[in-house]
């Protein structure tokens, strides 16, 4: 029935089109005073249907939802990152920024962790999670000021998490600078990549460097903490050497 429109639909296939005409769809209201009550049944109701995880903890009880909420509307995963958002990727990561900062420093953020995250903050108060909050917020404008609006570096999520800390502790000071580097890194990862395949066909090429291909290994998993905290410290470490090279220079 595809490119049929619904005049058309009528005049070659009656039937169908009054089974569309008549079809009556079941609507029912959730009155209650308790937001908690209507989000229990939210979760409850959609089990058994495919919804995210970044959509199901939005529907969970407690603090974090809101919070999570407000760092996801950030200009940052608007205008900046050009990764798709269309079944909560946006929520996701705000969840991992702001369970970072909870953590003070990397921590694992698969599925797991996060719905921990959120479940066992929904007896807290909000104010016990302000100052992450915050930080979290005043992170994601540093980043605008070191990445470009629809920025292609910002495409996929797998560094994501590295790029906030080094952001978080480089960016303020290096802006720009920053991304240039970022920019010079992936063009070698690829070079590295490109040469590994070659080699592996059997091309007598030298062979690129080792922490280069450990770092395009490392980044397929990325959520587990120790990943993140290598992924950081050689972006560190190369960072650290472009800056005092492009100063010198």
């Amino acid at each position: 029935l595809n490119g049929f429109s619904y005049v058309e639909l009528q005049h070659r296939f009656l039937p169908l089109a009054r089974r569309f005409e008549e079809f009556v769809p079941t609507v029912m209201s959730v009155i209650s005073d308790s937001l908690e009550d209507v989000q229990e049944l939210f979760i409850r109701l959609n089990l058994s249907v495919s919804i995210s995880g970044p959509e199901r903890r939005n529907a969970m009880p407690g603090p974090l939802p809101h919070l999570i909420r407000d760092l996801s509307v950030h200009e940052f995963f608007r205008k900046y990152a050009t990764f798709p958002i269309n079944r909560g990727q946006d929520l996701n990561a705000a969840a991992k920024f702001l369970l970072m900062e909870h953590a003070r420093g990397f921590a694992s953020v698969k599925k797991q962790d996060l719905d921990r995250f959120v479940e066992a903050a929904k007896s807290k108060t909000r104010e016990e999670f302000q100052p992450p909050h915050h930080q979290a917020k005043q992170t994601l404008g540093i980043m605008t000021q070191v990445f470009k609006t629809s920025e292609p570096l910002l495409a996929g999520q797998a560094q994501l998490t590295a790029y906030y800390w080094l952001a978080r502790e480089y960016g303020a000071r290096h802006g720009g600078r920053v991304r240039e580097f970022l920019h010079q890194f992936e063009f070698d990862r690829a070079k590295a990549r490109a040469a590994s395949t070659a080699r592996a066909a059997g091309e007598d090429i030298p062979a690129p460097d080792a922490t280069l291909i450990e770092y395009n290994r490392r980044v397929r998993s990325p959520d587990d903490k120790r990943t993140q905290e290598f992924l950081f410290t050689t972006l560190e470490t190369g960072l650290q050497a472009f800056l005092a090279h492009t100063t010198n220079t």
